[in-house]
Parts: C-alpha cells; sequence; structure tokens
C-alpha cells in the first residue's frame, strides 16, 4: 500500500527531524507508511481516498455506508441473483449526515445512503445481505490542493511510465510520500530527483492511464491533526531505534497522550 499522512520533506525538516542528505529517506518512508497504517488501525477507518465497489445489505428506507466520501453510482439487486440490475437515479436517494461536505478542509464522510423520490414511494432499497452496490470514493475526505506544477509541455506519459518529467512555480513542492492526482488517476510520489519524479501508479484503486503535457498535478490533503500525528509517531520511532528494525517495533507501543489527542476526534467505535 502506498499512503503515507505525511510525506519525507515534513519528516527530515528543521522542525522535525532536521536530516539533511538522502542517505536515511527509504527507512523514513518506511516509518511513515508504519505510523499511517498504525494510526489507521487506532481510528478504525483510512483517510486515503479509495477508489472502490462496495456492497450492503438492505434495509429498506436507509443503507448504513460508513466512509463515503463520493458516491458515483447506486445500483440495486431486485431479485436477489447478483446482479445488481438496477441504476438509481440522484433523485432516487440523499447522503446523510446532509452537513457532512466531504470535499470541504472542515468535512468529515457520509454514513448513510436514504430512500427518496420514486424509490421511497416503491417501498425503498430492497432487503438481503447483499442488496446495494455502491461505487465511488470512500475514505474521510477529499481534498486536493494544487501545487502548481506540470508535466513538462510536449511530452506524454503513458500508462506505464514510473518517471515524470514536471516543471512549474510547484515543483518544489513535491515530495516523497505525497499522493498526487493527475487528471483522474492517483500516484504515489516514491523520490524527487534532479532527473524527475519517480511515482507509483493508479494507486487507491484508480487506473493508469496516458496523460499530456502540461496536466496539472494536485495533493492529497489529509486532516491537519492526522497529518501531524504522523510526524509524532514516525519521530518518536526513529528517535528510539536501536537494532535494525526496532523503529518500526517502537509503533507497537501505546500512543502519549499528544498522538492521543490529536487523533481523539477521528476515532471510530467498532461495535461487535
Amino acid at each position: 500500500m502506498a499512503n503515507t499522512y505525511a510525506d519525507l520533506a515534513m519528516l527530515k525538516a528543521p522542525g522535525a527531524l532536521n536530516i539533511t542528505g538522502t542517505s536515511y529517506d527509504a527507512r523514513l518512508l518506511t516509518l511513515l507508511e508504519a505510523a499511517s497504517r498504525w494510526i489507521d488501525g487506532y481510528c478504525n477507518r483510512h483517510f486515503y481516498l479509495l477508489q472502490a465497489t462496495r456492497r450492503f445489505s438492505g434495509k429498506r428506507m436507509a443503507v448504513a455506508a460508513p466512509g463515503l466520501v463520493r458516491l458515483d453510482s447506486l445500483k440495486i439487486d431486485q431479485n436477489g441473483d447478483g446482479m445488481f440490475e438496477t441504476v438509481l437515479s440522484s433523485g432516487d436517494y440523499r447522503l446523510e449526515p446532509a452537513n457532512a461536505d466531504p470535499t470541504h478542509p472542515w468535512g468529515f464522510p457520509y454514513q448513510r445512503v436514504i430512500a427518496a423520490g420514486g424509490l421511497a414511494e416503491r417501498g425503498g432499497f430492497p432487503t438481503g445481505a447483499v442488496a446495494v452496490e455502491i461505487t465511488g470514493g470512500w475514505g474521510y475526505r477529499e481534498v486536493w490542493e494544487d501545487t502548481g506544477a506540470r508535466l513538462n509541455a510536449g511530452q506524454v506519459v503513458t500508462a506505464g511510465a514510473t518517471v515524470m518529467s514536471v516543471a512549474g512555480d510547484g515543483e518544489e513542492r513535491l515530495s516523497a510520500g505525497q499522493t498526487l492526482r493527475l487528471n483522474t488517476e492517483q500516484v504515489h510520489v516514491a523520490a524527487v530527483t534532479e532527473t524527475g519524479v519517480s511515482v507509483r501508479r493508479g494507486v487507491n484503486g484508480t487506473v493508469p492511464s496516458s496523460h499530456l503535457g502540461g496536466s496539472a498535478l494536485a495533493r492529497f490533503i489529509y486532516p491537519a491533526p492526522v497529518t501531524e500525528a504522523c510526524l509524532q509517531l514516525a519521530m518518536r520511532a526513529w528517535q528510539g531505534r536501536g537494532a535494525e528494525g526496532s523503529d518500526v517495533a517502537e509503533l507497537c507501543r501505546p500512543p502519549d497522550a499528544v498522538v492521543a489527542g490529536l487523533l481523539a476526534g477521528y476515532r471510530r467505535l467498532v461495535v461487535g
């Protein structure tokens, strides 16, 4: 999995580990990844944006869909044959909470899909263990920031390319560990060098595709307390390192008060 809730430049900055050079970059990225997955487990949710299709039980007037950030399509299986042959229109449902606003920096995910309009008049969603299929984005919120960087004019980045030539005012703001959006594809930055930006293509359920020169690069923005918690965990692990691998072992300890406080508002209770 390629998602880190803080990037390498943040961790190496003077206000954090104050590390120069690239000798430890691979290990520091491993720590950021481990810290991010620790946060996922502690909060019982993930904060990266996953494009996926998920299926749920029908409950007539409401379907529980925790972590829904963006709904692209909604289908139902009316006769239990597993085919999900009926595509619902936007007038057949509404998303709750209505004030979730997951595309804004203050937003949070939707939790339920409520039958409305003609669907409600027909009795709502079909019942059954797997009766509703939702395709969309899952996570906590979807906020992107234009980095100011663009693919170099004249180049075509093919679907199989792993190094991109980048120019623009935001080139210096790119860092290993960031998740970028290139049109509809998400890519994860593995390294930034003088020869280009090395990336892992088609992450988080998106599909690698070709992109023309001049295409913009936007950076995915995580909730600030989550990013800070990731940095705190990675710094604690690095500073407590000893033998090889013991830095990751540091993440097995319970969170300190600072990390617990940062994540308190993001923990999701799991019942059962």
